[in-house]
């Protein structure tokens, strides 16, 4: 793993925290600033939205802050049902 996944790694901790920038007056995380283990399910998570809720999670480059909240709360709500599976 390089330093600068270390940096943004869960399993290091997210030592940088996660990393929202203003952006034309929108709090965003650049998709490079997402925890590194999660880079890949936030990209893919993207491209299986319906467009009109990419156009609001998505700005340039970036996850909206709000498009961050719904991958959180998605991500969580993926967890719980794989739990209650078992």
């Amino acid at each position: 793993m390089a330093i600068d996944q270390k940096i943004r790694s869960l399993y290091c901790g997210i030592p940088a925290g996660v990393k929202f920038t203003d952006l034309d007056g929108r709090q965003v995380v650049q998709f490079r600033h997402v925890p590194f283990e999660l880079e890949d399910i936030v990209q893919r998570w993207v491209w299986s939205l319906p467009d009109s809720q990419r156009a609001e999670y998505v700005y340039e480059n970036a996850l909206t802050f709000v498009g961050w909240s719904a991958f959180v709360s998605w991500m969580l709500e993926t967890l719980r049902q794989a739990q209650s599976e078992d």
